[in-house]
């Protein structure tokens, strides 16, 4: 038997998922504009970084949209798109709810995956949408 749960989604986080889209397609066109400037340059290259940014984006969606907590009979397992983490609950140890102090303000992005650095907490490893306040800390 499991329970599937997923996290709220911050109001700004649609919007924080337009400008990666926006700041992907950046990135590629540069790009292009660099091949262009030593000398390669094609439409068929600007359509497949094209393409590149439009799948880069869509990869950052799923990720968004797909991010669950599902408690298991033995472990609670995080998922997140192709990236999971299985957690055992003899391993648990402790739970906190604390607001985390990342150094940095890339925290609007609105999804936190993998090891995080805090200030006030050292490596944490993320799987949420929101990576600084009222963070609920699993202690293995």
């Amino acid at each position: 038997m499991s329970s599937i749960f997923k996290p709220k989604y911050p109001p700004w986080g649609f919007v924080s998922l337009i400008l990666i889209g926006l700041a992907i397609l950046i990135c590629f066109t540069f790009l292009w504009l660099i091949f262009e400037e030593i000398g390669i340059s094609s439409q068929r290259l600007f359509n497949i970084l094209i393409f590149l940014s439009l799948i880069f984006w869509l990869f950052f969606i799923v990720l968004y949209f797909t991010l669950r907590y599902e408690m298991r009979d033995n472990y609670l397992q995080l998922s997140c798109g192709p990236f999971s983490a299985k957690i055992p609950y003899n391993e648990i140890v402790g739970i906190k709810i604390l607001n985390l102090d990342t150094g940095d303000r890339l925290g609007f992005l609105g999804l936190a995956l993998g090891p995080v650095y805090y200030i006030n907490a050292g490596y944490v490893l993320m799987m949420a949408t929101g990576a600084e306040k009222d963070v609920l800390l699993i202690m293995r």
